[in-house]
């Protein structure tokens, strides 16, 4: 399981322990047929596990920052990659690409529609910003025009 999650989401094997970590935990609370169709987690305990916290690997999060540590001008918020469940608490793990960090965190804003796509490869663990002189569609327009129907800032 941790291999095709590490293949499936094209990350760099530095990632390793936190896959297996979080392939561990998803497959103590998934129910085998040798347990009677219980989960480990449910026959060790007794209670049948909560599956309300899951969510898909390698997910987007953002982290609120505080009014205090930032001007009008600075993002409100930072962004997160969801890497693995934190087993000793009810929070989650989540990578910072800009400090290229994990982090223990709580309540994050998780967005389960939108995958990373800065975390590829290591090559790209850093972002950077997007000037407005580069494109990145692939179409064979010219990289100086806008979207459909806009008009750039010198021809106004």
């Amino acid at each position: 399981m941790a291999q095709s999650m590490l293949k499936s989401k094209k990350m760099p094997k530095e990632f390793w322990a936190q896959v297996v970590e979080c392939a561990v935990y998803l497959s103590n609370r998934s129910p085998t047929r040798s347990l009677g169709n219980k989960t480990p987690q449910q026959a060790w305990t007794g209670r049948k596990p909560s599956i309300a916290h899951l969510r898909i690997f390698e997910c987007m999060a953002y982290a609120h920052i505080p009014d205090q540590k930032c001007s009008k001008l600075d993002d409100k918020s930072e962004k997160y990659v969801f890497v693995a469940y934190d087993a000793s608490s009810k929070g989650y793990k989540f990578y910072n690409p800009v400090t290229k960090k994990i982090h223990y965190k709580f309540l994050l804003f998780l967005d389960d529609r939108d995958e990373p796509s800065d975390i590829a490869s290591p090559s790209t663990l850093l972002t950077s910003p997007i000037t407005p002189q580069q494109s990145t569609s692939s179409s064979s327009a010219s990289s100086n025009e806008g979207p459909h129907g806009m008009r750039s800032l010198r021809d106004i």
